[in-house]
């Protein structure tokens, strides 16, 4: 049994020698499926490793650029997911740069090619390709694309604003409504 405490609640793990995993009723049921996934198939993390896991799932936290040699591919891929989220309304892009995103910010060694890349879970053969681009040219053309516009710009910021989701907010631009 292992008991973890996340903010001011704690949540006790019962850990079964089968493959399920049982636990109180004492968080949101998101936090529960996280701290799940999170536990891994041995079942011998200790609490501060659960824990960890757990903030590292955290969709609201950006991968940190502290100690993460592929930093920058994590930004370019993060502005990727925020670009297709926000202005193409694309969910799928979306959920496969964040992922991609998420491995490289996990991996500890620098990627020195999509190659490389391609081994780690959640990077697909596109992304590979745009690590390669960069990594040949030191940025990506679709990002370059993105930049010039400045709509792309004017709705990631108006989304920011609490009741503003995207499509209020591209209604916004369209309105000429561009900044804050």
């Amino acid at each position: 049994m292992t008991k973890v405490r996340i903010g001011l609640v704690f949540t006790t793990l019962i850990l079964t020698a089968g493959s399920t995993t049982r636990y109180t009723n004492k968080t949101t049921t998101r936090a529960r499926l996280s701290l799940v996934r999170g536990i891994s198939a041995s079942k011998q993390n200790t609490t501060k490793n659960v824990t960890e896991k757990f903030i590292n799932m955290s969709k609201r936290k950006a991968p940190s650029s502290d100690n993460n040699p592929n930093h920058d591919f994590c930004d370019f891929l993060t502005e990727l997911a925020n670009y297709e989220r926000n202005v193409n309304r694309n969910i799928y892009k979306y959920n496969a740069y964040r992922k991609a995103a998420s491995s490289l910010a996990a991996h500890k060694t620098r990627v020195t090619s999509g190659k490389d890349a391609r081994k780690l879970e959640g990077v697909g053969e596109k992304v590979a390709e745009k690590i390669d681009e960069f990594l040949k040219t030191g940025h990506l053309k679709k990002l370059d694309k993105i930049r010039e516009n400045g709509t792309s710009d004017s709705i990631n910021l108006l989304t920011r604003v609490s009741g503003i989701g995207p499509v209020k907010a591209k209604e916004l631009v369209d309105a000429g409504i561009t900044t804050l």
